[in-house]
Order: C-alpha cells, then structure tokens, then sequence
C-alpha cells in the first residue's frame, strides 16, 4: 500500500512544478517566432514523384551549388572559400520583435573571421550584420542575437530610410570575401524580442 501512496505523491509533485513552472516562462515575456527552420526540409509531390524544396532560391560565389542540406540539422557551407553567399525569399512582419536570432554551428574546420547576415526589406534596403565567428566555441549550437534596429550598416539604401521591420522580403548568409575557408551550419532563423 506505500507503494502507490508514494507514486502518488511523486506524480502531484511533478504536476503542481509544472504548473508553477509553466507561468514563469509567460511572465518572463520571452516572444520568438520560428521564421525558417533550416533543418527540415518539405517535399512536393507529383503522383509518385518527389522533389525537395530548398528553403533557399539562389547561391553565387564560392558558394554556388556547393550548400549542402543535412536532415534533422541545417544547411552546410562545406568548408568553401569566403567569397560566396546563399539566399532566400521570406515574406515577414517583425514590427512586434526586437532581435533577429541565428542559430549555427561553427565546423571545426572554419578558418573565417566572420559571415555576414542581409535582410531585405520591402523598398530593398539592406540591413548587413557581422557575425563574428573566431574565437566562439566549434561544433556547438549558438545563437546569435541581432538588434532590428541596429544593423552593423545598411547597404543598398531604399526610398525610406532605415531597415522597414514590418516589411521583410529577403535574406541572405554570406561569407566575408576573404580566401580564409568558411565551414558552418545554419540552423534556424527566428525572431526575438
């Protein structure tokens, strides 16, 4: 008879720390919103055929034809020159966040100082971030935060000034075009606040 009293007791501990637990993480206010989770890959049918769909529509450089997806992980830049870059269209209203996140994984093979992170917005501006990459732990996920309204530069300015957070069309990784060799793995693109 202790035994299931026991039991018993266990479970509504645990259940009453959930439900205390579950309210802190409401009221610590932490807000992301998954943009693209670049570690599952979607697939289009045709009757008995299948074709993946990348979750990027161009690479140029260094990097053309070379980014490599890996299920269950991300998109790989396989230890490519620096003079390369990847992108996508992503339609997306940040207005209600404050960071752009980025998750990777540095390989252990990079030799880069940095990649750079581009978004676009709806008259083309382009907001550039600097992700520094020597020095950071290898082979371990990171996240990097990235303010919304303060990009290391803004390239290509629009009609409005400044980077329209309510307007996002595109993205792109790129490497920092120096020769140095560029091995990492892209994760996850979300928003923070």
């Amino acid at each position: 008879m202790k035994t299931p009293t026991c039991l018993n007791t266990v479970l509504s501990l645990i259940v009453a720390l959930l439900a205390v637990a579950a309210p802190r993480a409401d009221a610590a206010g932490a807000k992301h919103k998954s943009l693209i989770d670049f570690s599952s890959q979607e697939v289009e049918r045709d009757g008995a055929e299948m074709r993946p769909i990348k979750k990027y529509t161009w690479t140029s450089g260094d990097w053309k034809d070379q980014i490599r997806f890996l299920p269950k992980q991300g998109l790989l830049v396989p230890f490519l020159g620096g003079k390369g870059n990847f992108g996508g269209d992503k339609s997306a209203k940040l207005s209600e966040y404050g960071f752009f996140e980025v998750m990777l994984v540095i390989g252990n093979r990079n030799k880069a100082q940095n990649i750079r992170v581009v978004l676009i917005d709806g008259d083309d501006t382009e907001a550039v971030w600097e992700l520094p990459l020597a020095g950071k732990p290898l082979g371990q996920s990171l996240v990097y935060r990235l303010p919304l309204d303060k990009p290391d530069r803004v390239d290509k300015p629009g009609k409005t000034p400044g980077f329209d957070k309510g307007k996002l069309r595109k993205w792109q990784v790129s490497g920092d075009w120096q020769d140095a060799r560029t091995e990492v793995l892209i994760e996850r693109f979300l928003a923070g606040q």
